[in-house]
């Protein structure tokens, strides 16, 4: 594993952090930030202040296949209509 950089700035409930990757923003309470990573991922933070435990959850990650499957119905009729023709 390389090197790694990362610095955060906070003024009041904003802070701002600046990675390798680009720069995020999140705003927050203790125990409670919302914001935008420097990779663009939007997310949510818990943490209990103290203790290291934490919980993060991302939203808008997950891709979706474009080899999307055709619904089973579909493929039966056209099995049916095969069996039909021959």
């Amino acid at each position: 594993m390389g090197w790694t950089f990362k610095k955060w700035f906070q003024a009041g409930p904003v802070r701002t952090s600046v990675t390798q990757n680009g720069m995020g923003a999140s705003v927050g309470i203790l125990g409670f930030r919302i914001g935008v990573s420097p990779g663009g991922k939007r997310f949510v933070s818990f943490r209990i202040p103290g203790t290291g435990i934490y919980y993060m959850k991302y939203f808008g990650t997950e891709k979706k296949s474009s080899n999307a499957q055709k619904p089973v119905s579909s493929s039966l009729e056209s099995r049916t209509n095969q069996r039909e023709n021959d």
